[in-house]
């Protein structure tokens, strides 16, 4: 099956041929529909987002590409499919499995017998498949062990009730170790937030490179010390504020911290480029020079 089928994964950001993260941040964020379209890239964006939700089905373990989606959404087919068509024959879409009740055993009705539809409406992704009903049934909590919903499960969805039961443990310790460490968090948070200026080491902090571990109101803290400027910074302009300051103010042993540049050396870079100038500018004398010199061809003329 090599030849029909193909594998595809998101390139690196470095090698995006429109990376435009920052402009996807907002337009994602963006709440106010004329806020949006003001956004560089809007028209852009949203065509790709509009053709990705006519032409893909999504479920809880795939994400599947339909030819001429938008035709079943939209009862009509858009630029691009009528420009890619079919090249054969058109072809339907394969069902996905439906569960044959009129046998005693777990079976599935024939490819060919497997309906598209339900009461006249397409089916829902996962319909049928255990796994995401069971999630959604627990999470409801319409699906409880030691009562009656398990047996009923078990024949709708033919499963066996033994893996409904461990599925249902599963889930639910899962939530149980998810508390644990929701608390388990807010009790570092708790512990950092109560933490005071003097009880960071910040110059070892700075020397590590660790400040980028620290949340955003543990680096307040230094700057609130300091009376350094807050508001409307992100977390990156806050370290490099607080580094900057630091080599500057506080570290007085005469150390560069974090590739932080001497101010000696970008004064003799500063000095050298003026240098370079006046090299390559003509002085004054030279333009005296050259006055007297035409004087001179003019009275010999």
């Amino acid at each position: 099956m090599g030849e029909y089928m193909k594998g595809f994964v998101a390139i690196r950001p470095s090698d995006a041929f429109f990376w435009n993260k920052e402009y996807l941040e907002r337009f994602y964020k963006t709440q106010s529909a004329d806020t949006k379209e003001k956004i560089p890239g809007y028209y852009y964006m949203q065509k790709i987002i509009e053709f990705d939700c006519d032409h893909t089905e999504s479920g809880e373990l795939y994400r599947e590409y339909v030819k001429h989606g938008c035709l079943e959404k939209k009862n009509q087919l858009c630029d691009w499919c009528k420009e890619h068509n079919f090249v054969g024959p058109s072809c339907g879409r394969i069902p996905r499995p439906f569960p044959n009740y009129n046998k005693d055993d777990f079976h599935y009705l024939d490819v060919f017998d497997t309906p598209m539809k339900i009461d006249g409406k397409p089916r829902s992704p996962d319909d049928m498949q255990p796994r995401a009903n069971i999630k959604k049934l627990v999470k409801d909590k319409k699906l409880i062990l030691g009562d009656n919903s398990i047996e009923v499960f078990s024949k709708k969805f033919i499963i066996p009730e033994t893996q409904v039961i461990e599925a249902v443990k599963h889930i639910q310790e899962n939530a149980v170790a998810a508390n644990l460490r929701n608390e388990e968090r807010k009790k570092r948070t708790k512990e950092k937030r109560g933490k005071k200026f003097a009880d960071y080491d910040w110059k070892a902090l700075i020397e590590e490179g660790k400040l980028s571990d620290l949340h955003v109101y543990e680096l307040d803290k230094y700057l609130k010390a300091y009376k350094l400027p807050l508001n409307k910074r992100t977390k990156e302009d806050k370290i490099k504020m607080i580094i900057s300051h630091f080599n500057k103010n506080v570290y007085c042993e005469g150390v560069v911290v974090a590739d932080e540049v001497p101010s000696s050396e970008n004064d003799s870079d500063s000095e050298n480029e003026l240098l370079d100038l006046n090299e390559t500018w003509p002085s004054d004398s030279d333009f005296n020079n050259t006055d007297s010199t035409d004087a001179d061809e003019a009275e010999q003329a």
